[in-house]
């Protein structure tokens, strides 16, 4: 996990406008952001494990192990390509 950061919008899903946007580097380079309700207890540049609903394509969950051993469900919002 490279980064964390709050967002506070409307969302259609539920009436929490307090969101969180945390974003997540894989060994490849390629950098996932995922969004949540809640506060994630996991270490800011840790290593996460992670793994996806689907193929990992935008509006997709992400499922990570927090550092507590819980898993928990965040929206992909973005995927970044490695740096050339």
């Amino acid at each position: 996990m490279i980064e964390i950061s709050q967002v506070n919008e409307w969302c259609r899903h539920c009436p929490d406008w307090n969101q969180a946007v945390y974003s997540f580097k894989l060994d490849d380079g390629t950098v996932y952001v995922g969004r949540t309700h809640t506060t994630l207890d996991i270490t800011l540049n840790g290593h996460t494990s992670l793994r996806f609903e689907k193929d990992g394509h935008v509006g997709d969950h992400l499922y990570i192990r927090d550092d507590a051993g819980k898993e928990r469900k965040l929206t992909v919002t973005q995927k970044k390509a490695p740096k050339q």
